[in-house]
Order: structure tokens, then C-alpha cells, then sequence
């Protein structure tokens, strides 16, 4: 098996990719790290300049990522580095315990880069590695190409969600520090598409609107090796899911129930939920189509489709 025998999961933010990272996981077919959100390649960012619609989405003053010994330096990682060996101890060694140990020892000893990915990856053979890392989603183009270049032998799958469910989701769990009040009328949605980087919440927010644009960034790299799937495929066919999952990655079919507590997890958000009138619900889903027609990068930050609407 070569290097790069890996499944990239990513998505949107509210759209399953911990429900999709514990079936995975119970199916046995595949190798999970220790850690679920690996994220590894946001830390490879390199300095370079910003598309149009990185500062539409981050702002045109966005610091850029460090480079080097960044994740190695992540105190709560180095934590849960001791409690994976205070589980080994207390469970008697067990191989997949030692195996996790190993793994997240090499992950924190070596400075960030694609060498010490694949290496990694040796660590999970011969199983097909998955890294579920939803934030990989809005990397940007050249980030993107150089993970298709170091690793040719990998494969991504996506999860969606629909636009306006999943924008209540993130918002909700984002509110409090994006300091949203629960009913939102329609000026707060004017400010949020006129100013989404306001707040490092908001940004975040924001950047995954752009399914659209992210779905084709991937594809365009990665071609048949990226699949996308719905967040109601989910919801109403979850093993068929999984199955499909299964057969994209080239792994033997799990015999297994899903595991309907993750599914519950995906539903659910820290907090009051957001709600709207359906005159705000309205006028959101014709400014998140405005960003999802296929030309987001030459958008604006302030979309014109919210004026003139009276208040709720």
C-alpha cells in the first residue's frame, strides 16, 4: 500500500462529519486516529497572496499561519497525548491502545509538513487512514493542488448541507461570541452578509456559505477521487451512506447498525436556537443563492439582494 492511502472527510460546519467519523470508526474497516479534527494541513498554509474571495471571506488583513513546529507546540494535544497513555495503562496495553500511543508520539515529535503526514499514514497500515477534518473545506486553490500533489493516492468525501439549515446551525452554536441575539431580524441579516468578518465567529460562518465554490476548488483537483454527499442523505438513508462511503474509499462493506446517537449529536447546538420570520427566511436564502451560483469569488462582501426589504 502506498503512502497516500488516505480518506480525506470534510464539509461544511453543522453537516455530520462526527456522526460520518463515528460510523467509520465502528465499522472497523479504517484506520482513526487518536485525534478527530486533525486539521493538519490548515497548519501548511504558506504565505502567498489572498484570492479574491480569501478576503472576501477572511478579510484583507488576515494574518497568515505559522509555519513549523506549530502543532507541536499544542498544549491540550500534548494533554490528551497523557490521558491516551493513562487509558492504556488502566485498559492493559492493549495493541490498538499502543497503536493510538505510537501514532500521537510521531504526530507531536515532528514538525508539520507532507513527509510527516505520510508517515502517519504508514502507522495506520494496512487500513485506509481517515482524517475527518471539516475545516479542510475552504482551503484555499493552492493548498488544495499541493494536497493532490503530495498525496495522488487519496480520496475526499464532502458532506453538504442544505444552505439555510445549516447557516441556523452554525449561527446558533457561533452566537454567543458572535454576540447574535436569538431572533434575528432583518437588519441583523443585512449586517451579517455586510460585514461577515466582524467577528472571528462570523468569519468562520461565512466561509462555509460558499459550498459552491469549495465543492468546485475540490473537484477540480481532485476530479473522481472527490464525492460529495447530502446532509439529508444522512438524516433519511444513514447506512446506505455509510455504505457508499465504504465503497468510494475501496473498504469492505460495515455489517453494522449506524450509530444513532452521533446522528443525534448533529442535530443539536450549544444554546437558544436562531430563529426567523419567513420574511427574513426569504430574503437569507436569496442572498445565500447569490453566493452559491458557481461565480462566489467575484462577489462582493455586501450583497444588494437584502435592500429595500421592510423590517420583520
Amino acid at each position: 500500500m502506498q503512502d497516500d492511502h488516505v480518506l480525506l472527510c470534510i464539509g461544511q460546519a453543522r453537516s455530520g462529519t462526527t456522526w460520518l467519523s463515528e460510523n467509520l470508526r465502528r465499522t472497523g474497516q479504517f484506520f482513526m486516529p487518536p485525534i478527530k479534527e486533525l486539521n493538519y494541513f490548515s497548519t501548511l498554509l504558506y504565505s502567498g497572496e489572498k484570492s479574491a474571495l480569501e478576503r472576501v471571506i477572511f478579510g484583507a488583513d488576515r494574518p497568515e499561519p505559522e509555519r513549523g513546529d506549530f502543532v507541536n507546540l499544542d498544549a491540550p494535544r500534548w494533554r490528551h497525548f497523557a490521558a491516551l497513555i493513562g487509558a492504556a495503562v488502566d485498559g492493559g496495553m492493549r495493541t490498538r491502545d499502543l497503536r493510538a500511543i505510537d501514532w500521537m508520539w510521531t504526530y507531536l515529535r515532528e514538525p508539520t509538513s507532507f513527509d510527516a503526514y505520510r508517515a502517519l499514514l504508514r502507522l495506520g497500515r494496512p487500513r485506509v487512514t481517515v482524517d475527518c477534518s471539516p475545516e479542510y473545506f475552504i482551503l484555499p486553490r493552492h493548498m488544495i493542488e499541493a494536497i493532490r500533489e503530495a498525496l495522488p493516492r487519496a480520496k475526499v468525501v464532502a458532506l453538504l448541507r442544505d444552505p439555510m439549515d445549516r447557516l441556523l446551525s452554525h449561527l446558533t452554536l457561533s452566537a454567543a461570541e458572535a454576540s447574535m441575539a436569538e431572533a434575528m431580524t432583518i437588519e441583523d441579516w443585512r449586517n451579517f452578509f455586510a460585514a461577515p468578518h466582524s467577528s472571528p465567529a462570523l468569519r468562520h460562518v461565512w466561509a462555509h456559505c460558499y459550498a459552491d465554490y469549495h465543492v468546485a476548488e475540490w473537484t477540480r483537483a481532485f476530479g473522481p477521487d472527490f464525492h460529495a454527499f447530502a446532509f439529508e442523505d444522512l438524516v433519511e438513508r444513514p447506512a446506505d451512506l455509510i455504505k457508499a462511503v465504504c465503497d468510494f474509499a475501496g473498504v469492505d462493506r460495515p455489517d453494522l447498525p449506524v450509530y444513532d446517537q452521533a446522528h443525534a449529536k448533529v442535530n443539536e447546538a450549544a444554546g437558544a436556537k436562531i430563529t426567523l420570520s419567513p420574511e427574513c427566511a426569504s430574503a437569507v436564502r436569496v442572498a445565500l443563492a447569490a453566493i452559491n451560483t458557481g461565480k462566489a469569488k467575484r462577489l462582493p462582501p455586501h450583497h444588494p439582494e437584502l435592500h429595500g426589504l421592510s423590517d420583520c
